[in-house]
């Protein structure tokens, strides 16, 4: 479980949790934009301890055991995407076509026994695209990184008007510098033209929204269970970690501005970056018009 003493725009603190993170803007692969520190980070050493993994899956398309079986926590909806990654990758997804390395299949991390879906979190981009369900629907990952936060910007989740990394509008999930104070957040990066974020301390450029208080980040090698919503018409997007609401990072046309969200086409998970962010894990995936929960 998340312990969490506040998780609100004025206050919040490192997520702790069971047994994971990115910075501001921006990549070679994904774009540019103005930001306060370096473009890029250090590259910083793997965790000790950390198992060797073999890479499966292939740049082209997802290999030939497509059939996850959405037998996942929570239940699955009969309209919904749910993947567990236990008989390879669910035939409804795709590969975004510049993945670089391609989304693999990981039988040595998992949430519980199995396999996960891994991706690598370089100054390339690394996901697994699906079809939106409809324009208000929710995103419901078990999500593990292994690297500390620090000052590269990665992106995990993103709900976007096409599948191309770096074109159209693009709403994505992640962590980042945070421009107000300096330090590290979770995040929700507007990425288009113009370009803006907000913050998990709440702060917001898209409003001129400030705040020096701490954010959240997500701790390294940590299981933790992240609800997404994205609802287009309502001009709003909210995001849960392990149940509890990151209000800081309510984010609506009141914090951002009105009509901030794109037409929604696609869904990603995987890992964008600035610069190397290390590795995500993903497991137990669930995409659905209503609320799943953990």
């Amino acid at each position: 479980m998340v312990s969490i003493t506040s998780i609100t725009g004025a206050q919040s603190e490192t997520l702790t949790g069971t047994d994971s993170t990115g910075d501001r803007e921006e990549d070679a692969a994904g774009g540019s934009e103005a930001a306060q520190g370096s473009n890029s980070s250090p590259t910083l050493p793997m965790t000790t301890g950390e198992p060797e993994l073999e890479t499966t899956g292939s740049t082209t398309g997802l290999p030939e055991d497509s059939s996850g079986d959405g037998a996942i926590p929570g239940g699955c909806p009969a309209d919904a995407l749910c993947d567990d990654f236990e008989e390879g990758f669910d035939p409804r997804w795709r590969i975004q076509a510049d993945s670089v390395p391609a989304p693999a299949l990981d039988a040595q991390v998992a949430n519980g026994p199995g396999q996960s879906a891994r991706f690598e979190g370089t100054s390339n981009q690394s996901f697994l695209v699906a079809d939106v369900p409809a324009q208000a629907f929710y995103v419901r990952v078990y999500l593990n990184l292994n690297r500390e936060a620090d000052t590269a910007h990665g992106w995990y989740i993103v709900g976007a008007d096409n599948e191309t990394s770096g074109a159209g509008n693009q709403i994505r999930f992640g962590q980042s510098t945070n421009y107000s104070n300096g330090e590290y957040n979770i995040d929700l990066n507007v990425y288009g033209s113009p370009e803006y974020s907000q913050f998990s301390n709440g702060t917001s450029n898209g409003a001129n929204i400030y705040s020096q208080e701490p954010g959240v980040v997500f701790e390294n090698n940590v299981w933790y269970c992240v609800e997404t919503f994205f609802n287009g018409p309502g001009d709003e997007f909210q995001v849960w970690i392990d149940g509890q609401e990151l209000t800081g990072l309510h984010v609506t046309a009141d914090t951002m501005f009105p009509g901030w969200p794109p037409t929604y086409t696609v869904i990603k998970i995987g890992a964008g970056a600035g610069g190397d962010v290390g590795t995500a894990w993903f497991d137990d995936v669930a995409i659905a018009t209503s609320r799943i929960g953990c």
